[in-house]
């Protein structure tokens, strides 16, 4: 049983957009989203009022650091590792297998291989298309329910669940 799929440039900056807005990162959002509302507010009051321009200076600076680390942040990671991977890999696009075999999970992408076991797996989250396998420390595995090659995604989830019956779905 395999699950397998091209990761491009595009889908790379996907998954880093859909992690953007969970848990902590949420909380940083929000956070340097009102930092730079509340220092931009108060350093176009001080220029209002004429007050200390050094203070407005800093003000200014501190919202424009807010501003690039609320909305441009995320962006140039996913530019930056997609050009690492690229550059790695010697292509614009390569293939992701996640292979199900009777002892554990592999992943294959490219040169790079990880073998996961499937006690490592402690949840199965399922949205539309796409299914996030949550692994111990905080790690997942995608899959795409379309992309099975020789299988569908029951029977792996069967496996799964067969394998480690402590799973979680959600």
């Amino acid at each position: 049983m395999r699950n397998e799929y091209t990761v491009d440039r595009l889908l790379l900056k996907k998954w880093t957009m859909e992690s953007r807005f969970r848990g902590v990162r949420l909380v940083l959002f929000i956070l340097f989203c009102a930092l730079f509302v509340m220092t931009l507010a108060l350093s176009i009051f001080y220029i209002i009022a004429s007050l200390n321009i050094y203070l407005t200076v800093c003000l200014m600076l501190c919202a424009l650091i807010c501003l690039y680390r609320a909305f441009i942040t995320y962006p140039r990671f996913a530019r930056r590792q997609y050009k690492r991977l690229s550059k790695t890999y010697g292509k614009d696009s390569w293939i992701r297998t996640i292979i199900f075999e009777n002892d554990c999970l592999t992943v294959k992408e490219e040169t790079a291989e990880s073998r996961f076991d499937y006690s490592d797996i402690l949840e199965i989250i399922e949205k539309d298309d796409s299914i996030h396998l949550r692994l111990k420390l905080y790690a997942y595995i995608r899959l795409y329910r379309t992309k099975f090659v020789d299988t569908t995604w029951d029977d792996c989830k069967t496996l799964i669940l067969k394998k480690n019956p402590n799973v979680k779905c959600k």
